[in-house]
């Protein structure tokens, strides 16, 4: 149902600019206010101007598609195999299943995703990709608040790069001095390409503002709620639990 309330922040957008006031319920006009996802929103925008309904489903379909083959292309990074790679992405998708749709997410599982296949690329010895991740933050901050998720990712992959250990197919090696030197070069840059949005540090903040403030928001979207393991989605995390454990 917020795919209407997207629309029309894009329609905003377009119309008079970016929103910075309430501009909708007379109860709070007026009130300071962020579009933390405008980005994300312009692409139903569009469909929708040029398509009505069918254009809303064109753009949903593509950014799924989009984050499949993401999934794929991950796995075959990894791995190498084709075949690997195509049951890993077909286990993958019904854990999907829940935002798939007019979602403003699925574009921040795409960005998600572009930074794993970055990180992974490093570790394979394509060093200069890493510098695509300040501009990546930076796209990604004005897209969805799920940058902030990005980010933690991030700082555990710089972490785990200053020590050597090994537990059983979990591992890490220690980089030498100049690689270190480029992960905390770019995690500074990512920090400040964060900011480089039309709200400045609102924008920045605005993730924790969801977890702390908005417990109406917290309480009522699904992909926020505990797992049901009676559900059907359930039923699939633990047999994939189980077959993970398994091999």
């Amino acid at each position: 149902p917020d795919i209407w309330l997207h629309l029309a922040n894009a329609r905003h957008l377009f119309a008079s600019g970016f929103i910075h006031v309430e501009p909708y319920s007379f109860t709070v006009a007026g009130k300071p206010w962020i579009n933390p996802e405008w980005i994300a929103e312009i692409p139903y925008w569009l469909g929708y101007s040029a398509w009505g309904l069918h254009g809303l489903l064109i753009v949903s379909v593509i950014v799924a598609d989009l984050t499949v083959l993401g999934v794929y292309l991950l796995a075959r990074l990894r791995t190498g195999h084709l075949w690997s790679s195509f049951i890993a992405t077909f286990l993958a998708t019904p854990l999907m299943f829940v935002n798939f749709g007019t979602r403003t997410i699925l574009w921040g599982y795409v960005c998600l995703i572009l930074e794993l296949i970055l990180l992974e690329a490093w570790k394979q010895g394509h060093r200069r990709l890493l510098w695509f991740l300040p501009p990546l933050f930076c796209l990604w901050v004005n897209t969805h608040g799920s940058w902030a998720i990005g980010a933690l990712i991030f700082l555990v992959f710089a972490l785990c790069n200053h020590i050597s250990f090994s537990l059983g197919d979990f591992y890490s090696e220690q980089q030498p001095l100049p690689h270190l030197r480029q992960i905390w070069t770019v995690a500074a840059l990512s920090a400040a390409a964060v900011f480089v949005n039309p709200y400045t540090w609102r924008l920045v903040w605005y993730p924790a503002a969801m977890v702390f403030h908005q417990k109406v928001n917290i309480a009522i979207v699904q992909e926020w709620q505990p797992l049901h393991l009676g559900n059907l989605i359930g039923r699939i995390v633990v047999l994939l639990v189980l077959l993970f454990l398994l091999t």
